[in-house]
């Protein structure tokens, strides 16, 4: 029988595996950052989970998709300044749920962790997603802006998460 969550030690595991790798990559700022924002704006889930966004771009193009091994909320994205000016978001999907309907595509300039150091801007920027379990999926489709070298896409997605 596969397991549906993390236990309390696996998730506190990951993410000290994540600050450890942030802090020998010179942004240890960042999980500082994200916990203060995710405080002002955080529902009745009980622990922060960091998903990593990272790969290269293939003819202009970057589609991450990752799913879950616990129930969330994803709450926050946060992006390199070289990611966030490169790149245009195409699709994001939740559970199968366009989060885009209605729009071609989005700058993700507003995602760079230039930008987010405002409490305000923490609380508008935070996602109003719906519940990811763990048979779900999410996808980021983003494509590199015209005019722009390719760079590696980087960035962090935060979610709230139920730990049994």
């Amino acid at each position: 029988m596969e397991r549906e969550h993390f236990s309390q030690e696996e998730l506190r595991a990951h993410v000290d595996r994540v600050c450890l790798a942030l802090e020998k990559s010179g942004h240890a700022s960042l999980y500082r950052l994200v916990q203060r924002l995710t405080d002002v704006t955080r529902a009745n889930f009980k622990e922060t989970c960091p998903f990593g966004l990272i790969q290269n771009p293939e003819h202009g193009r970057v589609e991450i998709t990752m799913q879950p091994d616990v129930t969330c909320k994803l709450t926050h994205m946060v992006l390199s300044p070289e990611t966030a000016k490169s790149y245009d978001l195409d699709a994001f999907m939740m559970a199968n749920i366009s989060q885009m309907q209605g729009m071609s595509s989005i700058p993700l300039e507003p995602f760079s962790i230039e930008y987010m150091n405002d409490d305000r801007l923490a609380t508008c920027m935070k996602w109003k997603s719906v519940t990811l379990s763990p048979a779900n999926r999410f996808s980021i489709v983003a494509s590199l802006r015209k005019g722009f070298e390719p760079v590696q896409f980087r960035g962090i997605l935060w979610a709230d998460i139920q730990v049994i």
